[in-house]
């Protein structure tokens, strides 16, 4: 399983510690950089920043200086300022060492930035993925034994691909839905109008009168004697007075029920597996911190989904024992879930205009989803299991954004080691 957090860590504090002993660095300064990166090791960030700011006033241009100070403004979300100041780093360098540094550093941040940008501009996102592997692979070209950089640039591709496969289930979930209704309307049986109602398939009632058009049985009236059959004068086949069992083969097959449409469980398995995928990449995108679009609805469609597959694997097991109208109902239900899932998706794709960044930001989405939310049409009204769904969904991520916002407050400190 892909971990995309880790990628947040890596690089970091190995960047710090291997660039702290490289480029000339006066006494001064270097104790200047000591007390620095002891701020940022301790999570006061911001005051390492300044620190940073004003010993690259002293300094000039020093890849050290630039590449610490880089990574002091990814830790607060300022991803495209570091990334100048990483490149501009990454032209000063004097060793590998410290290039090799840098390109890691560049590919982090970088990753971050493209993290942020999947609420809203999940192409972008993409873009951004695409050249942070991009930066890790330029880190191999001066590092080539570095297993750590070869993962990266995987976990970085493997993300990328993973925001497409989002964003093609807009297209392929309604697909999915439209043929699931052809297969519940291929199985489900001929109009009601055509087929015995359920008074007629269990006859009259004990006791009541005969249906209209018809004589009561000879039984239950004794001045009536049953005439005798004449073979002379009926044109049927003398087979059709035998019992079933002991009809001719080629005459009871069509007595009994239809079979399964050519092909029927083969296309359900198709779609069974196809939706299996689609909620397959929901999870992996939810488990790594990389859906495309709103949280709530990206839950709220694999639930759908994983609902949806339950239904089809119970049509399967009828297709499989030659029942097609009952398979046809979960067919039906498989659809709805579909479509809903479909929906979802439709309401829950990035919204144009939403800016901003951090905690602030979280909250200013979270309200605005809300209402939208109420004021959607997308959604037919009356849906209670799509509303029970987000409701759920929209709770749970609540409290991960409480325990996220506690995460950010205790901050673990960069280790020192140099």
């Amino acid at each position: 399983m892909m971990d995309a957090d880790r990628i947040v860590r890596m690089a970091g504090v190995a960047a710090l510690i291997a660039c702290a002993g490289s480029g000339p660095l006066k006494d001064d300064h270097r104790r200047a950089l000591d007390r620095a990166n002891e701020a940022f090791r301790e999570g006061r960030v911001a005051e390492a920043q300044e620190a940073y700011e004003r010993l690259g006033d002293r300094t000039g241009p020093n890849a050290l200086v630039l590449h610490n100070r880089a990574l002091a403004l990814a830790a607060q979300g300022e991803h495209g300022m570091a990334e100048q100041l990483l490149r501009k780093a990454d032209e000063l360098a004097l060793s590998d060492d410290v290039r090799s540094s840098i390109r890691q550093s560049l590919g982090r941040s970088t990753f971050e930035s493209a993290k942020v940008l999947l609420r809203e501009d999940p192409h972008r996102s993409i873009e951004m993925l695409d050249q942070a592997a991009e930066a890790y692979r330029s880190a191999l070209l001066v590092d080539p034994d570095n297993g750590q950089i070869r993962r990266n640039v995987e976990t970085c591709r493997r993300a990328a691909q993973l925001v497409r496969d989002q964003l093609r289930l807009r297209e392929t979930v309604p697909e999915l839905a439209q043929r699931q209704r052809s297969q519940a309307d291929r199985n489900r049986p001929e109009d009601a109008a055509d087929t015995p109602t359920e008074q007629e398939d269990r006859g009259p009632e004990p006791g009541g009168p005969p249906p209209e058009g018809t004589q009561p049985p000879a039984q239950n009236n004794p001045e009536v004697e049953p005439a005798p059959a004449d073979p002379g004068d009926s044109d049927a086949p003398e087979s059709e007075s035998l019992p079933p069992a002991e009809r001719p083969a080629s005459e009871t097959t069509d007595q009994e029920p239809s079979e399964m449409p050519p092909g029927g469980l083969n296309d359900q398995r198709s779609i069974s597996e196809e939706t299996q995928d689609a909620s397959e990449t929901m999870r992996q995108a939810m488990d790594n911190g990389l859906v495309a679009g709103d949280e709530d609805f990206a839950s709220a469609v694999k639930s759908a989904l994983d609902a949806a597959r339950e239904e089809q694997l119970q049509a399967e097991d009828r297709l499989e024992q030659n029942r097609p109208s009952e398979a046809s109902e979960h067919q039906g239900r498989a659809a709805e879930l579909l479509e809903m899932a479909q929906r979802m998706l439709q309401r829950g794709q990035p919204q144009p205009g939403q800016e901003g960044s951090g905690e602030q930001q979280q909250r200013g989405d979270q309200d605005q989803q809300n209402q939208q939310d109420r004021q959607q049409g997308d959604q037919p009204a009356g849906d209670p299991l799509a509303d029970a769904l987000l409701e759920k969904e929209r709770k749970e991520r609540q409290e991960r954004m409480a325990y996220q916002r506690s995460i950010r407050r205790g901050r673990d400190p960069v280790a020192r080691d140099w």
